[in-house]
């Protein structure tokens, strides 16, 4: 699998490193060039126990780089997992304006493409919130009748700090919330627990 990672901060920098160990290939993007660089030289920009050995091993590998360029991620890769920050506003909802930022930002360099794409959603979010952004791409898409079509999934984490690597390895349960369409394309990828947004049944692999 080609995937790249949104966002270099601490579920990104986990995931991205982990999913690359997995042997698949992936490519990090942050806007922050201190993050992309260290990643480049097999560094972590955070401190979590076992990681930065596996970013080191995983950049000599070549299974792991970084970029400051989103389209040049997302243009070499075939899912994007967003993990950017969705922080509180005053009334205690979630600011999930990164979220449709960075969703909108895919979807003008996908239009002329007649591919499918996914975008999996790793960020907190509140409940309804992938139907929306659904919406979003697809109105941006639809505007200029795209033959291609991305797809929004739900793939939430359960790291713990200090922890992370270890849950990564070894977790309770992997959850994707997707349409039935897109269970097969995940399933060859990993073990999961699949929910099907639509009839609220689990799947199991």
């Amino acid at each position: 699998m080609r995937a790249c990672v949104i966002g270099l901060g601490y579920v990104g920098s986990v995931f991205s490193a982990c999913l690359a160990r997995a042997g698949h290939d992936v490519v990090g993007y942050d806007c922050l060039e201190k993050k992309v660089t260290l990643t480049n030289q097999g560094l972590c920009s955070i401190h979590e126990p076992g990681l930065a050995n596996i970013v080191e091993e995983q950049v000599k590998l070549k299974k792991l780089r970084a970029t400051n360029s989103l389209e040049e991620a997302v243009l070499s890769s075939d899912i994007a997992f967003i993990c950017v920050g969705t922080p509180n506003n005053l009334d205690g909802s979630l600011n999930l304006n990164q979220i449709f930022h960075v969703s909108g930002r895919i979807a003008d360099m996908k239009k002329d493409s007649k591919d499918n794409y996914i975008i999996a959603i790793r960020s907190t979010v509140e409940s309804g919130t992938c139907e929306k952004v659904q919406r979003y791409v697809d109105n941006i898409l639809g505007s200029v009748k795209s033959k291609g079509h991305i797809d929004i999934i739900y793939n939430p984490e359960f790291l713990r700090e200090g922890t992370a690597v270890e849950d990564y390895r070894n977790p309770p349960y992997i959850i994707f919330g997707l349409p039935e369409k897109n269970q097969e394309v995940l399933r060859k990828e990993t073990k999961c627990i699949y929910k099907d947004v639509s009839s609220e049944e689990l799947y199991l692999p």
